[in-house]
């Protein structure tokens, strides 16, 4: 694969897509995103299922819709690689000219393909450049619109869109990330793929986003979420810095504050509900229930502040 890729390399022409779905013990819901896969406006040639050492049925689940449909293509992982080098192992094994990313708990619309290769195609043919990353909206959630070489406002927000709204360019596979932020996929690509690329809004909804408190839903931990924002911050500080100067790092350190906050106000909740009903216990609920109440009275004027430098507040 050539580390040198021409963005303009491929003909627009060239509509095929295929679709890259990383899963974890996600067999109680896969199906659906198969599904919607299946039943695009515009037909997916490749759906792609990469599983990442999965101990629940997703392999007999995929199999079995797969035994129906020969687009489908099943993949193990020989062990647990996380959701980012599961995504990167799929986009390596399609040959199609454009890479939809989907996540096993979420769907896509309709239309979704359709609407991102439109897009890209008249993107082209007004600037001359095919944009290499295409994204929409979630059916409940509305992303920045933006549009060409947008890397100096990726350092600035180190977000863009969730993972199951991202279309890749099959030029652009070379600086698919493998490793970073355990808890921010999504961020990892946009940053490294709009580092080269220009990247687009197709201004349609482009997938349904399912909520669900499964524990391998990265989302539903708050530890967890700290600990990847930790680490997005980490691997992109110097970028930050040297788009945006180091006010903006002090900004990312106060949106690294309030993620503890979050993470503290959660572990504070669980401590309090597993409290014994001693007069022990009571003292100590009463305690956190102090220590809670002193981080809510932080957090929001925290939150009110950092609402005033950041567009999208995912953290």
């Amino acid at each position: 694969m050539s580390t040198n890729p021409d963005p303009n390399s491929a003909s627009t022409s060239d509509g095929s897509a295929s679709v890259v779905i990383p899963s974890y013990n996600m067999g109680w819901c896969i199906t659906g995103a198969i599904t919607s896969c299946q039943v695009q406006t515009e037909a997916v040639q490749e759906i792609i299922v990469v599983d990442d050492y999965s101990t629940d049925n997703t392999k007999s689940v995929v199999h079995d819709l797969a035994s129906r449909d020969p687009r489908i293509q099943y993949f193990k992982l020989e062990r647990n690689e996380r959701h980012l080098a599961a995504l990167y192992f799929g986009a390596h094994q399609a040959t199609c000219a454009w890479i939809a990313l989907l996540d096993a708990d979420d769907e896509l619309t309709p239309n979704s393909i359709e609407a991102r290769l439109v897009a890209a195609r008249e993107y082209q043919n007004e600037t001359g450049i095919k944009p290499q990353l295409v994204y929409g909206d979630q059916r409940d959630a509305q992303f920045a619109k933006v549009r060409g070489y947008i890397f100096p406002y990726l350092c600035k927000e180190l977000s863009l869109c969730q993972t199951s709204t991202i279309m890749l360019g099959k030029e652009c596979i070379a600086y698919f990330p493998r490793y970073g932020s355990r808890g921010n996929t999504d961020d990892e690509i946009v940053i490294s793929i709009g580092r080269h690329f220009h990247v687009l809004h197709c201004g349609a909804t482009v997938a349904i986003y399912k909520k669900h408190d499964s524990a391998s839903r990265m989302s539903n931990d708050p530890k967890q979420v700290f600990i990847g924002i930790c680490e997005l911050v980490r691997g992109h500080r110097t970028d930050v810095i040297r788009e945006h100067g180091r006010t903006r790092l002090v900004l990312w350190r106060l949106r690294l504050l309030k993620a503890f906050i979050r993470y503290q106000v959660a572990t504070a909740t669980t401590l309090i509900d597993a409290s014994s009903h001693t007069f022990a216990g009571g003292i100590r609920a009463l305690s956190l229930r102090i220590y809670r109440r002193a981080l809510k009275l932080i957090n929001f004027p925290l939150t009110v502040f950092l609402a005033r430098h950041f567009d999208n507040n995912f953290f």
